[in-house]
């Protein structure tokens, strides 16, 4: 089963990049982000929310809801809430936090056990008393707190409605607190919070820093609720949680050191061309990653800046993606238009394949210009730059060896290697046998 999906989301990673379609007066240069095949790229804002949900509903409208700060830690700061859409973004409301300090999650409530509202939590205040905040926002912009959470300095919180059989009903909470730790909430229907587990962690951590909570809705992951973890409690280390309603823990990808991955925002996919699965913004490799059930990762779409959230939109076709240069749109497209045929024909399969000592990888340039053709490992993480320069139009050919940059034998597995040429880049996969 293992073999058979790595062998699927090879076939998905045998890619294509679309040029980014921006909605400002001044148009971006391309930006370098790969998708496979099916699926293309479009900016949908030029600054970057910190926290996103999708949302479609008759009284708030339809797109992606986004927070950002203005006057961050200043008693002048706020909260700024953004409904980002193709034709631009509007100012929803403006929440003053007083020394404000991270804006977590936006969260729409679809559930309807708290009348369908937008929910934002915030952590505020001065050091060493800082309290989570957890605000509902009015279709026009009308706010106000539905509770707070005081702790001696609380760094980040997460929220999830749930609905599910298998669950008590309510709103989950997570929040961190460097003073008291950890603490695992449920928020029922009149707002009263229920304790659920408090320093719960995983036996090899000692503090954990929630970044997203969500519900698996696709049954394939356990209907648990699934938490990624970056390094904000400074002990070197990101890793990707389960919980389960009782507050115990299992963990789904053991924690790394930040160097090499760092998560910072999930989400889920039950259908459609994206398929079912758990995807994770991953900042050290700037990538967004697949999480199997059984906690391998596999890259899915690389090149962003230091990604933080992504949100899925309804029976898989939209995914859009936060990172430090704006809010991108990654959406299904039909790969037998003529467009992505004529796109496809550039970077033609390696043979052999599989291979052991080496391969051979015929492309084609369609317009004179800098040309990039570079192995990358299933993670997305450079392996090898087999060619960098300025190309004249027409066939080549460059072979592989199998040896990454330092002439050491990669081990076996699946390799990508992706063409850049002009504004296009394309990627396709390969097997390295033994």
């Amino acid at each position: 089963m293992k073999k058979a999906y790595l062998f699927n989301v090879a076939l998905l990673w045998a890619g294509v990049l679309f040029a980014p379609v921006s909605h400002a007066q001044d148009a971006d240069p391309p930006v370098d982000i790969s998708v496979p095949v099916g699926f293309a790229v479009e900016k949908w804002s030029r600054s970057e929310p910190i926290a996103i949900d999708l949302i479609a509903n008759r009284e708030y409208g339809t797109g992606i809801m986004g927070a950002t700060i203005r006057n961050a830690a200043s008693d002048a700061g706020e909260v700024l809430l953004w409904r980002y859409s193709a034709g631009g973004e509007k100012l929803v409301a403006r929440i003053p936090a007083k020394l404000v300090n991270a804006v977590p999650t936006v969260r729409f409530d679809q559930t309807g056990l708290f009348g369908n509202k937008l929910f934002v939590t915030i952590n505020a205040g001065p050091a060493g008393q800082r309290k989570t905040r957890l605000v509902i926002v009015e279709p026009h912009g009308e706010f106000r707190d539905a509770i707070n959470i005081y702790g001696k300095n609380s760094t980040q919180a997460s929220i999830e409605f749930v609905s599910q059989p298998n669950y008590p009903a309510g709103a989950y909470l997570y929040d961190a607190d460097i003073g008291q730790g950890q603490s695992f909430y449920r928020l029922d229907e009149s707002f009263n919070l229920h304790q659920i587990a408090s320093h719960t962690l995983p036996s090899d951590r000692r503090d954990i820093d929630p970044m997203d909570l969500k519900v698996d809705p696709t049954g394939r992951y356990g209907g648990l609720l699934t938490l990624s973890d970056t390094d904000r409690n400074n002990d070197g280390l990101s890793g990707l949680y389960q919980l389960q309603a009782d507050g115990e823990w299992q963990t789904l990808v053991p924690p790394a050191p930040v160097s090499e991955r760092q998560l910072q925002g999930i989400a889920f996919s039950d259908a459609g061309p994206l398929g079912s699965g758990l995807y994770v913004a991953d900042a050290a490799t700037n990538n967004i990653l697949i999480a199997s059930p059984r906690g391998v990762l596999e890259a899915f779409a690389v090149g962003f800046t230091n990604p933080r959230r992504v949100v899925i939109g309804p029976e898989g076709t939209d995914m859009w993606v936060a990172d430090q240069t704006g809010l991108y749109r990654i959406f299904s497209t039909d790969p037998s238009a003529p467009a992505a045929r004529e796109i496809a024909t550039g970077l033609q399969s390696n043979y052999p394949n599989p291979f052991n000592s080496s391969t051979q990888i015929p492309y084609r340039v369609r317009a004179s210009g800098p040309v990039r053709l570079v192995i990358y490992n299933a993670l997305g993480q450079a392996v090898r730059t087999l060619v960098d320069e300025f190309q004249a139009a027409g066939a080549y050919q460059v072979s592989w060896d199998g040896r990454d940059r330092r002439g050491g034998r990669v081990a076996n597995g699946v390799y990508l290697y992706r063409l850049q040429a002009g504004a296009v880049a394309q990627v396709r996969k390969m097997i390295v046998l033994e």
